[in-house]
Formats: C-alpha cells, sequence, structure tokens
C-alpha cells in the first residue's frame, strides 16, 4: 500500500528540513486550520440559520443581527489567529535561518 497522495506527496518521505521544511510544516498548519475553522464556522451559521427561518426560534429580523454578528465574530476569531500565525511563522524563519 503506497503512501503516496493525490497532490505527489508522500508520508514516509523524510521532511525537508531548514526553512523549506519550515515554510512547509506552516503552510500544512496553514491549511489544517483553514479548513476546521471553515467547518466549524459552516456548522455554527448553518445552525443560526436552521434555529431563525426553519424552526423560528427567534424572529426572523433580529435572527439576521444574530447571523451578522456570528460571521462578524468569526471574521475576527480568523483576522486573529492570522494575526498571531504570521508572528510565529516569521520567528519560527527566523531560527531556522540562524541555524
Amino acid at each position: 500500500m503506497s503512501n503516496v497522495h493525490a497532490d505527489n506527496t508522500d508520508d514516509t518521505a523524510p521532511a525537508p528540513t531548514g526553512e523549506a521544511g519550515v515554510r512547509r510544516r506552516q503552510q500544512e498548519r496553514r491549511s489544517r486550520v483553514f479548513v476546521r475553522f471553515a467547518i466549524i464556522e459552516g456548522v455554527v451559521l448553518a445552525a443560526a440559520v436552521l434555529a431563525i427561518f426553519v424552526l423560528e426560534l427567534i424572529d426572523p429580523t433580529i435572527g439576521i443581527w444574530v447571523i451578522l454578528v456570528l460571521a462578524v465574530l468569526g471574521s475576527v476569531i480568523l483576522s486573529g489567529y492570522l494575526v498571531t500565525a504570521a508572528r510565529r511563522d516569521q520567528r519560527e524563519l527566523e531560527a531556522a535561518r540562524q541555524s
């Protein structure tokens, strides 16, 4: 059984070292976070739409604001993560260049 994926990456291949390895790990980490965030945000927004427009637990005129607040909150969380990740990535790259 092969560990080669559709994108021609191989789980058994040694990880690149140095700056290239750091960049690859950062990209993989960022991709995982984006996918997880999108799934969670999608579920939260879908649940809000379901509660507002299908189950009618909240008046739709107020429910629109609830959805808007959830979307803004999600964007603030993602923006905060991106700023933090950019700083961390820069520190990791500097450390890789020095070693």
